[in-house]
């Protein structure tokens, strides 16, 4: 059974990580419509904070998401003795789970019903393409002193269904929906320090606005939606603060 005190040097040592610290950025329509609250850009004299003074109506919006995970598919392997089991695929598991709170406008229902419409047209039935609605996700996490720790990219998301909205005369608790988004995989994006900054590319969007809030207009493509080639490169300083963005 491990000691108190070491459990305390531990922590002392290495820290903890809260599950309520973190920022989602989405891509595609969602990032489009996305609205920035805060200050975006900015310098090290801003803040302290890696979030950079600076975040956005979706990921305020979103009350709880599912990290994905992965897995290995085996198979069993045996010649002589004991058998032994060989990975053969890389799984990635299950759906991506997110909840969001409502504002007075319905916005975080109506952006995900345009998105839906967008992959199958609501009058004719006819389905886009594969390409041209997909869109990728960054789940950032953030230590206490709200640097960044950890980014997942899930790439090739879109939304699989939209949940039902419970209402009642009975409840006084806030109106909130669930949406499944389906994605191809997700990867780890390296946010260490490195060459006295960090570095890391966010998913086209809302990100190619914050860096020139006037020019989003040559990002767009023949439908609408910001393309998935565009990204941003963020440099981060040794505190975790966001110094610069480029538009790649």
């Amino acid at each position: 059974m491990p000691k108190i005190t070491d459990m305390i040097g531990k922590v002392n040592r290495y820290g903890i990580v809260q599950a309520n610290n973190y920022r989602v950025v989405f891509g595609g329509i969602v990032g489009i419509e996305d609205t920035v609250i805060g200050t975006p850009g900015g310098n090290l004299e801003d803040s302290g904070s890696g979030k950079n003074n600076f975040n956005t109506r979706m990921s305020l919006s979103c009350e709880s998401v599912s990290m994905p995970g992965r897995s290995l598919s085996t198979n069993p392997f045996k010649t002589i003795g004991v058998g032994i089991e060989v990975p053969y695929e890389r799984l990635y598991s299950g759906d991506l789970e997110m909840t969001f709170l409502f504002g007075r406008d319905m916005q975080e229902r109506k952006v995900f019903e345009k998105w839906m419409d967008n992959i199958i047209n609501p009058d004719n039935n006819r389905f886009a393409y594969y390409k041209d609605y997909i869109s990728d996700i960054d789940i950032i996490m953030f230590d206490e002193a709200d640097k960044p720790i950890y980014k997942a990219r899930i790439e090739e998301a879109y939304p699989k269904e939209i949940g039902a909205v419970s209402l009642s005369n009975d409840s006084s608790d806030l109106a909130r929906q669930s949406i499944t988004f389906s994605f191809k995989k997700y990867y780890p994006v390296d946010v260490s320090e490195e060459q006295g900054g960090m570095s890391s590319t966010e998913p086209s969007g809302l990100n190619g606005r914050i860096s020139n809030l006037n020019s989003i207009g040559t990002d767009f493509n023949g439908n609408g939606w910001m393309k998935r080639g565009t990204s941003t490169i963020e440099n981060y300083g040794h505190d975790g603060q966001v110094i610069s963005r480029y538009i790649t």
